[in-house]
């Protein structure tokens, strides 16, 4: 973790083929609530896709499509897929929702 409010984050980066962290290479995810069609959800953005960053930087604080389709259509990576797992239990362990952050 790199902020108090559990939205930055600093992971070792992994190599699928090997199995293994690759040495001295590091990515960071970051979160942010935004608000579907039926209920607000963490969106995750990771630097080594660079495309669905700039696609969830675009969006403001509300998309108007089901939260399942926008997932369907734009899967995280093996970095948001492993953080989204660990963060699912802690949230709900320590009562964290997402919420709009942004002004915009």
């Amino acid at each position: 973790m790199i902020d108090k409010t559990y939205q930055t984050f600093m992971l070792q980066d992994f190599d699928k083929d090997r199995g293994a962290h690759k040495t001295g290479k590091f990515l960071f995810t970051t979160r942010r609530g935004i608000a579907f069609n039926e209920d607000m959800h963490w969106i995750y953005k990771c630097t080594c896709d660079v495309t669905r960053s700039e696609l969830i930087e675009c969006c403001g604080d509300r998309m108007h499509v089901p939260y399942s389709d926008f997932m369907r259509r734009m899967p995280g990576c093996i970095h948001i897929n492993t953080l989204t797992n660990i963060l699912d239990h802690f949230d709900a362990l320590n009562q964290i929702f997402p919420t709009l952050s942004r002004g915009k």
